[in-house]
């Protein structure tokens, strides 16, 4: 249990300096990704795609990061939730890897998850048809 528990603080340790590392080379470089959703929409609507459910949450983190909190919900008002969920999963599987030694994507139920996949979706289709 305690090398499950040293490998999972080195997984951690190493996807901070990964996310890090990606900031910085974004911030100095200035060079970003775009949303495939946006880009194949885009090219089959024309001028402008349409904006998938996670549009803006790197400019959201970034804002957050920043404590800018106001900014970053200006880039994706979705994000805290996107947030909290995939930090929530990845603690309880996370536990469950301390305790297993197996690490599996561990939900806390099907309606929880549910829930949120419904709200993604609304958030999807409503920022598209307001221009959020």
């Amino acid at each position: 249990m305690k090398k499950r528990i040293i490998k999972l603080i080195l997984a951690v340790i190493s996807a901070v300096i990964i996310i890090m590392l990606a900031f910085k080379f974004y911030r100095i470089t200035d060079i970003s990704w775009r949303c495939p959703f946006n880009l194949i929409t885009g090219f089959i609507l024309g001028n402008r795609g349409l904006y998938c459910p996670g549009c803006g949450s790197t400019r959201a983190v970034r804002e957050f990061l920043k404590l800018n909190f106001a900014g970053g919900i200006k880039y994706n008002m979705l994000f805290p939730l996107e947030a909290f969920y995939i930090l929530f999963v990845l603690c309880i599987s996370a536990a469950a890897y301390i305790k297993s030694g197996k690490f599996n994507y561990r939900s806390p139920n099907k309606a929880f998850d549910l829930t949120v996949l419904i709200i993604v979706i609304i958030w999807g289709v409503v920022r598209n048809i307001f221009n959020i």
